[in-house]
């Protein structure tokens, strides 16, 4: 019986392709424009959990079965490095501007570890983000601060300010997002960004948004709500409808007004 993948992913550039396949505790990485290129990366005994992409197409990173390390394969020098004690194998790290956030189980702790991957994968600092069971971490949009999620039993996200200096960075807690001040509510079930806000899907059917620009929830979408009115709404949220097409291809957006009927898109 052939191999089957477990799983695939194109190389930053998009030059290269890497091939999960946790059946055989290894991963390949063919090219597109040099059939003669093969590389295998392999676990051997400490078992494949995943196998990703680093921040370019010059690493690869792997965990191990149970969690028991993280590798960084390096495919321009040959060279490899450990980490361990991940937290996650499938989630839990995050690049940005030369920087790996990875969330780590230190000494039966929860921790986040801040790395260089330039000097190459230093410990920069590491610090513990107050969490009952860390589930997520993630840069803003600048990569100036790290969002990081507790578990879906803890409704608690937390954003720490990176200070950045010659040699090190800091992390300081910014803000901590708690809408049920008990706790006793279940949190995220799923967080998705764009450059000037954070989504959030809660278990208790509202979204809500937040600025990543004050750090403050803005508003909170309840999933059974059909239309937007002043009662339901802050006085200064705007709605913007798309309306048409733009001269160069892009969308058009018209000012909508209070009540506004929230369409609907049928499921199928």
């Amino acid at each position: 019986m052939p191999d089957l993948a477990s799983g695939l992913e194109w190389s930053p550039d998009g030059s290269l392709l890497l091939i999960e396949i946790k059946k055989r505790q290894c991963a390949l990485v063919k090219s597109l424009h040099d059939a003669d290129f093969h590389c295998k990366i392999d676990e051997g005994l400490a078992g494949l959990a995943s196998a990703r992409w680093g921040p370019t197409s010059a690493s690869v990173i792997t965990v191990a079965d149970f969690k028991i390390r993280l590798t960084i394969w390096s495919l321009a020098d040959k060279s490899v490095q450990y980490i361990r004690a991940p937290k996650h194998s499938d989630r839990g790290l995050a690049f940005s501007k030369g920087i790996m956030a990875l969330a780590e189980r230190v000494q039966d702790t929860d921790s986040v570890g801040l790395y260089d991957t330039a000097k190459p994968w230093t410990l920069l600092h590491r610090f513990s983000p107050d969490t009952f069971d860390l589930e997520d971490v993630r840069f803003s949009a600048d990569g100036a601060n790290l969002v990081v999620t507790d578990s879906p039993l803890r409704c608690k996200l937390s954003v720490f300010r990176l200070a950045f200096t010659k040699d090190s960075v800091s992390a300081q807690l910014l803000a901590r997002f708690t809408p049920y001040p008990d706790n006793t509510q279940l949190g995220l079930r799923t967080l998705t960004a764009s450059p000037q806000y954070l989504a959030g899907g809660y278990f208790d059917n509202k979204l809500r948004i937040f600025s990543q620009l004050s750090w403050k929830e803005i508003f909170a979408f309840d999933h059974d709500l059909d239309d937007i009115t002043d009662a339901n709404t802050p006085t200064d949220v705007n709605i913007y409808v798309e309306s048409a097409e733009g001269k160069d291809g892009g969308s058009v957006y018209e000012i909508g007004k209070k009540p506004f009927k929230l369409p609907l898109i049928p499921a199928h």
